[in-house]
């Protein structure tokens, strides 16, 4: 009786074994203050007087303080007074550190008030590690997700995140056991876009991240970024799957268009098409990522956005065989005489391009001969419709000459330098023909110059 336990307690063993009664005592008695404050004592004594073996009554004490802490622990939650919860636990804990239920909720009131998330991971990664499960349902999982995520470790978070699903989704009415499942699926989904998009900023391992976009998908089926990032990481890995890495990434854009929100997926979308041999397509999704991307001022170091410039600028490459006429009029000659030009060119509209040109003709004084080649700048006049540009070009190459002059004739060849500008107009899909109008400058050996008026049809030959 509590009686009886008091007057043991003015005969004091001196190792807490009375205090550990009395407290007994006035839990059996519902005085739960009294209660604490007596087990309390009972372990500080048993500490300083048995300092390497606990007495046998030890044990029953810790579990009777915790019982008590429990209660006050609860009753601080419903009241959501979480900074006089951290004051408690923080005591509390002392007395029993193995209360691994206090630690989880010592961490869940860190959290609540905003304190540093590294108290609440310590304070919860010691409840697991003194319990698999120190709380019902994986609330204690979502707990050590939701801190890892505010310390940036975001894939420890979505590791305890898809802990707490698997064990939270679907039990009972508890609070504990299902209120918070919303908010870890949130949370675990803004984890995966971050852990996803330290990916695609900076590169990474694609079988990793091919494990982790599989794994989130399982845990959240309509996942847009986790479809999305299976489907790019196939076409990276497997590029012989292209179909079942594009079959990924439209799903993605029936559930969210552009799921990160600066283009990525049309990049994705492009490197599918172009393992696919479909080039048209994949400049038209690279084109579409890179309009996205400069519009979320995505830095040009951004590692996908800097592969998807490069791709474009590759894949946009044409090349084209050019015919066209050109009058030309020389130092050497009366009269101006036609020529016949025929050449190639490699390059990207309204960026830069070169060429190798052959031109053929005669006049009543002489037959020409030219081959050379030439370096040419473009750029935009009407920059909406690209469809017209400017150019500058600078070049050189050798000739040949035969003379007819009466009474002999003779051969003159030697080394040509070149530089001329004009207009040109684009046509057809991607601006696949060209038609050019120009003039340009030739100085030869001897102080023989020339000038040329012409217009050239460029047709596609192949793409690179």
């Amino acid at each position: 009786s509590l009686l009886t336990a008091v007057q043991l307690d003015g005969k004091k063993t001196g190792d807490g074994w009375n205090y550990y009664l009395l407290g007994w005592a006035y839990q059996e008695s519902g005085e739960t203050e009294k209660a604490q404050e007596a087990l309390e004592q009972a372990v500080i004594s048993s500490r300083q007087v048995l300092a390497l073996t606990r007495p046998a009554w030890n044990n029953d004490c810790l579990v009777r303080l915790q019982t008590g802490y429990d209660q006050k622990v609860r009753q601080l939650l419903a009241d959501r007074d979480y900074r006089a919860a951290i004051e408690f636990l923080e005591v509390a804990l002392d007395f029993v550190p193995g209360y691994a239920y206090g630690y989880v909720v010592l961490g869940y009131s860190y959290l609540m008030t905003g304190n540093n998330s590294d108290q609440a991971i310590e304070a919860l990664e010691a409840a697991h590690h003194l319990e698999a499960e120190p709380a019902d349902g994986g609330w204690s999982y979502y707990l050590l997700g939701w801190a890892y995520q505010e310390n940036q470790r975001y894939g420890s978070a979505v590791e305890a995140f898809g802990k707490a699903l698997q064990r939270g989704e679907g039990l009972g009415t508890a609070a504990e056991t299902n209120d918070w499942v919303p908010a870890c699926r949130t949370r675990l989904t803004e984890s995966y876009e971050q852990l996803f998009g330290g990916f695609l900023s900076r590169g990474g391992n694609y079988s990793y991240y091919l494990t982790i976009a599989e794994q989130s998908i399982e845990l959240v089926p309509e996942f847009a970024t986790g479809l999305a990032m299976k489907g790019y990481c196939l076409i990276e890995l497997s590029p012989h799957r292209s179909t079942e890495a594009l079959e990924y990434l439209q799903q993605a854009q029936v559930i969210k268009e552009d799921p990160t929100g600066d283009g990525w997926i049309y990049y994705a979308l492009g490197r599918v098409y172009q393992q696919k041999g479909d080039k048209q397509t994949a400049l038209t999704y690279l084109d579409q990522a890179l309009r996205r991307g400069e519009e979320a001022k995505l830095s040009h170091g951004n590692y996908w956005y800097r592969r998807c410039n490069s791709m474009f600028e590759e894949l946009s490459k044409q090349r084209r065989v050019m015919f066209g006429f050109v009058t030309n009029r020389d130092s050497q000659t009366e009269d101006p005489y036609l020529m016949v030009k025929i050449g190639s060119e490699k390059g990207r509209p309204f960026d830069s391009f070169t060429g190798l040109k052959w031109r053929l003709g005669a006049s009543p004084e002489a037959w020409w001969a030219e081959v050379g080649g030439e370096l040419a700048w473009e750029g935009e006049l009407l920059p909406p419709t690209k469809s017209i540009g400017w150019y500058a070009t600078l070049g050189g190459g050798i000739f040949g000459a035969y003379y007819l002059p009466d009474p002999s004739s003779y051969l003159d060849y030697g080394f040509y330098f070149s530089f001329g500008s004009g207009l040109r107009v684009y046509l057809g899909e991607t601006n696949r023909y060209c038609l050019t109008i120009g003039s340009e400058y030739r100085s030869y050996p001897q102080d023989v110059r020339a000038i040329e008026l012409g217009v050239s049809l460029g047709l596609p030959s192949r793409q690179e």
